[in-house]
């Protein structure tokens, strides 16, 4: 790892894995959150 990224870069989640899970969470989604906004949805419920 670079020098100067700090914590958050060591802990943030890889590209792959991070696709994984909105695919997941993409197919699970019923649209009745947030009315129907799929991207402001995503954005509240991903952790």
């Amino acid at each position: 790892m670079k020098k100067g990224k700090g914590k958050a870069a060591k802990k943030a989640m890889k590209f792959a894995d991070h696709k994984a899970k909105a695919e997941k969470w993409v197919a699970e989604y019923d649209g009745t959150a947030y009315g129907g906004d799929i991207i402001k949805a995503y954005r509240k419920n991903l952790p």
